[in-house]
């Protein structure tokens, strides 16, 4: 799957057949905030797993900690504990 940044936007999007998938960022002193989520209707665990995987791959290019507000990304760190180095200091999930 690619998972490209949209920067205008402040998302990270990728498709599912033909649908978009996105989660909104912010980012403020070198920590990035997922806000909000989108997923197709269609989308089952595997591909939530696989679309935060390909985030937190350019993510980590940029050397940002990540705070998971939205329930999309939090379900996804409970799932995926290897991901916790990730996560900004103090954020316990």
């Amino acid at each position: 799957m690619e998972v490209i940044d949209s920067e205008f936007s402040r998302q990270y999007q990728a498709k599912k057949n033909g649908e978009l998938a996105f989660v909104e960022y912010s980012i403020q002193e070198r920590k990035i905030f997922f806000t909000k989520t989108l997923l197709p209707e269609s989308a089952d665990e595997a591909f939530v797993d696989e679309f935060f995987k390909g985030v937190l791959t350019l993510v980590s290019q940029k050397k940002y900690k990540v705070v998971p507000v939205c329930p999309a990304a939090i379900g996804f760190f409970k799932r995926n504990k290897e991901y916790k180095e990730i996560l900004s200091a103090g954020i316990r999930i």
